[in-house]
């Protein structure tokens, strides 16, 4: 939570999704779980979520499919802790990113954020790419629901160093378009490439429209 010392991860010390059947406690389990989660993304990536199968995960990660049902109950369940992991690595990348965007302004605040999801998705394009477009199927709204939730803290801190700058903003509704919106274009691009658009035009028009709307609310 916000204010628990200058590492807390916002949004993943509040809220978590318990899929593991069975709570590894020795160092073996925890192993395998990692594994077996490292295997699905590593699997669907390769295969697509349609084709992959406890099968297909079990193998790749060196394990029986027995061993598999004994910390998860089917594919949702692991990608449910897929979804969990990812929501993990991405808070941990724009927790880093906070003291900064106390510090600076909209636009440059912006920036950065949208610089770290891109970095983020591009880190494993085949995977994200699969999940983007099987949304409901992979669970993947719960990843969007997690990045909202981050950026309305993240807003709300903001906000609270910057409050004298502008008018009040409704940072619910905000968040909201905002995090939606961006994981939306971002997934999009990841998985279309889409000709004549750049990654880098990309940020820079979406940063120029986002903060359009906090140049309308600065204090004349």
């Amino acid at each position: 939570m916000i204010g628990q010392g200058n590492n807390a991860n916002i949004y993943s010390l509040s809220i978590r999704i318990e899929v593991v059947k069975k709570i590894p406690t020795q160092e073996r389990s925890r192993q395998t779980v990692e594994a077996l989660i490292e295997a699905t993304a590593r699997t669907v990536a390769e295969m697509g979520w349609a084709q992959t199968t406890t099968n297909h995960i079990a193998e790749r990660a060196g394990v029986s499919v027995g061993s598999l049902y004994q910390y998860f109950e089917n594919r949702e369940e692991l990608f449910a802790a897929l979804i969990e992991r990812e929501i993990g690595a991405i808070t941990e990348r724009l927790d880093e990113q906070i003291p900064l965007l106390l510090k600076v302004d909209a636009p440059t605040a912006i920036r950065a954020v949208l610089e770290v999801a891109f970095a983020y998705f591009e880190s494993n394009e085949r995977l994200f790419s699969e999940l983007a477009n099987n949304w409901q199927a992979t669970g993947t709204t719960a990843f969007v629901d997690a990045f909202e939730a981050y950026m309305l803290d993240a807003m709300r801190m903001f906000m609270a160093q910057n409050y004298a700058d502008y008018e009040p903003i409704d940072l619910n509704t905000l968040s909201f378009i905002m995090s939606n919106g961006t994981m939306f274009v971002l997934s999009r691009f990841i998985s279309r490439k889409p000709k004549g658009v750049t990654k880098e035009s990309l940020i820079a028009h979406v940063t120029a429209l986002y903060s359009l709307y906090f140049e309308s609310k600065a204090r004349k």
